[in-house]
């Protein structure tokens, strides 16, 4: 069984998909849920209004839901993670179930998600491995910069040039989400080589022209600046579910 998987000196790989998070004195803790029932997690989608699904469901109905999971509640005390199962069938003959897993950000990061499928899964999922981002050593001249890159990394988090801001009104954010077709790395390499780029170049490129055509499509000004940015994760990443990442503003 998955939670109950230890490491070589014996701590649990998934401690933390039976803890939820508490406050006290200002400050947020992991506790272990002592009333932790995996049927409260593991169960038939049973979700209902807005987030109700047809009984005779597609993948286009299941990808309708997904905005709306990302913004519901999470029950209070519980860790907050969930693992749906649904019939899916597309022309009502065929019908296979589908997985679906809810799961905070808090818990862990991609690879740890991950490393939990896989496991699930018994199979690889093809994600490649992390590997190191900054391969140069720091020299003298770099250690330098190191108050000068700090001062412009706090002045563009503080988001002030950002072109696009809205206001909610007190209101939750609506959140959309994107699913595409993976795009193969060798068209990557092959636009990177035609351009006389580098292979992020193309990434960042894509992203924001994507970015671009939904500014577009909703009518809206397209922002000559638009602060974001990204997670990329440490090389040697550790075989459980947790956090491990570096964050690069740009």
């Amino acid at each position: 069984m998955v939670l109950s998987q230890r490491r070589s000196n014996g701590q649990l790989l998934y401690k933390k998909l039976k803890q939820t998070w508490t406050n006290y004195c200002g400050y947020t803790f992991w506790k272990t849920d002592g009333n932790f029932k995996l049927e409260n997690h593991v169960r038939d989608y049973d979700y209902e209004g807005d987030l109700r699904l047809p009984i005779h469901c597609t993948k286009e109905d299941a990808r309708g839901v997904m905005s709306g999971l990302l913004g519901a509640p999470w029950v209070k005390g519980r860790s907050p993670w969930e693992a749906f199962f649904f019939p899916v069938s597309e022309d009502y003959e065929n019908t296979r179930t589908l997985f679906m897993l809810r799961i905070h950000h808090a818990l862990g990061d991609g690879y740890s998600i991950e490393g939990l499928l896989k496991t699930l899964a018994q199979t690889e999922l093809g994600m490649p491995k992390p590997k190191a981002f900054f391969g140069k050593k720091i020299g003298f001249l770099s250690v330098l910069r190191v108050p000068y890159d700090f001062a412009g990394l706090i002045m563009d988090s503080w988001d002030f040039q950002n072109n696009w801001h809205f206001s909610t009104n007190g209101k939750p954010r609506d959140v959309h989400i994107s699913i595409f077709k993976s795009l193969p790395v060798s068209l990557i390499k092959q636009a990177k080589n035609k351009l006389k780029v580098s292979y992020a170049a193309v990434l960042y490129s894509v992203v924001g022209g994507g970015i671009q055509r939904i500014f577009e499509d909703a009518n809206l000004p397209v922002p000559d600046f638009l602060t974001t940015h990204f997670p990329i994760p440490r090389a040697n990443h550790p075989w459980r579910i947790n956090k491990s990442f570096k964050f690069v503003h740009i």
